[in-house]
């Protein structure tokens, strides 16, 4: 049988398996019905559990070919990349009270260039970000673009389709484009 996890559960909740089909039920009950600090609880034990599955690997292990979630063939190295993004795409997400604007503004950077990298040939009209060095993407070289000026931290919450761009600034030949979904 597997372990049931019962410490942060009220009286009436349901109990959930933490292993195998029944985990992914016991996170998402946990996650619609639990406060805040059940919440942080769940990302610091994610986090741990994490770190403590990093640190076994050997330099061998971060050159294995693993699959992503999407299906893409990756090197192992590009785990911890995917999992800062996850991390900190997901703080906003559960709405404990921080979003995107307390994303360092390396790690926002670091997103707006990968997300422009998978927009790139996915969006018909040429985009230009003014508020992260060197990035454009989309459309053709020899188009106008449409320059979307914000902070790194609003650039990278548009391009993963947490917002809108309400507080972006947009000059150019278009409005801001519709982007496609993002993972």
């Amino acid at each position: 049988m597997a372990p049931v996890e019962k410490e942060y559960f009220n009286p009436g909740w349901k109990e959930y398996a933490t292993y195998g089909s029944g985990g992914v039920a016991y996170q998402a009950e946990a996650m619609r019905l639990a406060g805040a600090r059940a919440r942080s609880v769940l990302i610091e034990a994610a986090a741990r559990r994490f770190m403590e599955s990093a640190r076994a690997m050997t330099p061998p292990d971060w050159e294995r070919t693993v699959q992503s979630a999407q299906g893409r063939s990756i090197p192992g190295s590009e785990i911890p990349w995917m999992r800062v993004r996850e991390v900190w795409i997901h703080l906003a997400d559960l709405d404990l009270g921080p979003g995107f604007e307390v994303l360092p503004d390396a790690v926002a950077a670091a997103l707006v260039h990968d997300v422009a990298g998978w927009m790139d040939g996915r969006v018909t009209e040429r985009v230009e970000l003014a508020g992260v060095d060197g990035v454009t993407f989309g459309g053709s070289p020899g188009q106008p673009p449409v320059r979307v000026d914000g902070t790194p931290q609003a650039l990278a919450e548009w391009l993963v389709g947490r917002s809108r761009g309400e507080t972006l600034a947009v000059e150019g030949p278009s409005a801001l484009p519709d982007l496609p979904r993002w993972l």
